[in-house]
This record gives structure tokens, sequence and C-alpha cells, in this order.
């Protein structure tokens, strides 16, 4: 759904209190403003997928960093790294159901009167990839922020690397309330949106909270601890929800 957020400044719905996502802070378009001076709104659309591809590219290496740094410091002697992340093989039926299942809770969701207007708001990764763009660059660019940038390297960090620490010293029921609470921690800052001040804000938190939670039920219960369930729930909410408001 569009309260995903990116790991280095912003998300579907606002900007991230981590700060590896799209918004405050280093954003792809101030990024690209560095490096060949002076932009303008005009200019970074016509730049829609190659800011894309860096955004998603930044957004992946650090997640990795992130990830294989603390595998080298705490578990390389005793565990490979893909397992310990959880990227192993899982099911390609149950992918799919994860996949089906986001997208469909998306579609309901977005039925809510107000909540498009909270998910497609300046600030939002939809604004910010697309804007009033519906071309083919501009669904390309956005499919891969819903895919790659939000939902692998998102999954990665917080069901990869967070939650199996969590479920190791708190059980599977403890640890998933813990991970899911602190995926829902980072959605916060959408309620500094003007649009959110209201319970469409808390509401789109609260399915932050219940997508992670069922998420980390999915790649432990039903798929040995392979996080590609979750990433398929995670990026079919996430893809639907970002096509269908930029397609609105």
């Amino acid at each position: 759904m569009a309260v995903s957020f990116t790991l280095y400044c912003d998300c579907a719905t606002g900007a991230s209190s981590t700060d590896l996502c799209d918004e405050p802070g280093l954003t792809v378009q101030g990024a690209t403003s560095f490096l060949t001076g002076p932009d303008t709104w005009e200019g970074h659309m016509d730049r829609i997928p190659s800011d894309a591809a860096l955004g998603t590219i930044i957004q992946v290496c650090i997640a990795a960093l992130i990830c294989v740094g603390a595998w080298a410091i705490f578990a390389r002697k005793r565990s490979e790294l893909l397992t310990w992340l959880g990227l192993t093989s899982a099911p390609a039926g149950l992918i799919a159901l994860a996949f089906a299942t986001g997208a469909l809770t998306a579609v309901a969701l977005l039925q809510i009167p107000g909540l498009s207007d909270v998910a497609s708001a300046p600030g939002t990764a939809v604004h910010q990839v697309a804007g009033d763009r519906t071309d083919v660059a501009a669904l390309v660019a956005l499919a891969t922020v819903a895919l790659i940038k939000t939902a692998f390297a998102e999954e990665l960090v917080f069901r990869g690397l967070i939650a199996k620490r969590l479920y190791k010293r708190l059980g599977l029921w403890g640890g998933n309330i813990a991970q899911a609470s602190l995926f829902a921690a980072i959605h916060l800052p959408v309620l500094v949106l003007p649009e959110a001040r209201n319970l469409i804000g808390a509401g789109m938190i609260g399915f932050a909270f219940l997508i992670a939670l069922v998420a980390g039920w999915l790649n432990e219960r039903k798929a040995n601890g392979s996080i590609w369930p979750g990433v398929g729930l995670h990026a079919g909410a996430n893809l639907t929800t970002y096509l269908m408001l930029a397609l609105a």
C-alpha cells in the first residue's frame, strides 16, 4: 500500500524518520541537482527513469551494506549470509498468493474516502517520482520504486535483518509484534502531511503495522524463514497503490 517508506529518505506516504527514504535530506532530485546544476520541475520530469533508477540503486546499496556489515560483525563465523538474512527459496505459489493479497488489500483500502489524497500528496513517492505523468516512463519508474526500492530493500532490512534477530530474543510472536511496531514507527512522519492529520493518517500507520505482522508470519510459518513471501506481499500492495494513484 502507499504507506511504504524507502530506506534513505521518503516513501509512499511521506518522509521516513530513519531518513533512509525519498524526502528530507538526500533526495534523488537533490543529488541530481548537485551533479548537474540548478534543477527545474520540468527537467526533473524529463529524467524520471534515470532518477528512479539512481534512487533505487542507492537504496538497495545502503540496505545491502547495512545487512552485510551486521552479518560480518555478528554472524560471519557461524551462519551463511543468505540464510542469516532469509534470502532463501520459497514456494512460488506462496509468493504469488502473497502478492495478490497485497494487491487486493490495496485496491480495497484505496476505496476509503480521503486515502488517495494522502497517498498521493506532495512529498510522497508517487508525487515525487511521477507527478502528473502517466506515460510509460513514469509508470516504469513507479514500478521500479515499488518493487525494488521499497518492497525489496525494506523487507531485506526489516524482515531479514531486524525481525530475525528479534525472533531469537523474543520468540516468534513477541519478535513479530516488535518488528511490526518498528516498521509502523518509521511511517509516523506521514502524520505531518496536512491531508493525514485525521484518522486516515492513523489508519495508514496501522496498516503498516498489519502488513509487517502478516509478512513476518508468512515468512516464518509458511516459508521456513524465507523473506520472499513478505517481499511479494509488500510489492503487491505498493505496486497496486502507486499505479492506481498515478492512473486515477
